[in-house]
């Protein structure tokens, strides 16, 4: 009988949770709406990913410390997406540092088995 109290229990406070995720999702609906704010067309996310995959790219070929392999994958995200990049106004110095944090935020411990080596 405990058992059975507990899957309810597990249940309903995941119910619950998902009525108070869409009930916030409704409310920001509802208040963008209201402010007459349109949703976001920005390239920001197709270029971060672009970052992300030459980021990994790099650290597993382990060029990730070499300066002139880091300017070529900037180079070929650049090349890669010319027009977004434009668009929202970034330059090399930018989609370096984009690559540059990826590899030190989500590869993190890729990096550091690389410079145990």
């Amino acid at each position: 009988m405990e058992s059975i109290l507990g899957e309810l229990q597990a249940l309903a406070i995941t119910c619950a949770g998902a009525a108070v995720t869409a009930f916030i999702a409704w409310v920001f609906t509802r208040l963008r709406e209201y402010f007459d704010i349109a949703q976001s067309d920005s390239n920001e996310g197709e270029i971060r990913r672009a970052a992300l995959t030459e980021a990994g790219k790099l650290i597993q070929t382990g060029g990730i410390a070499d300066q002139d392999r880091v300017i070529q994958s900037v180079s070929k995200v650049i090349a890669d997406l010319h027009g977004p990049i434009t668009e929202e106004g970034y330059d090399s110095a930018d989609i370096k540092d984009m690559i540059l944090g990826a590899a030190a935020t989500i590869f993190p411990p890729a990096g550091l088995l690389k410079l145990l080596k």
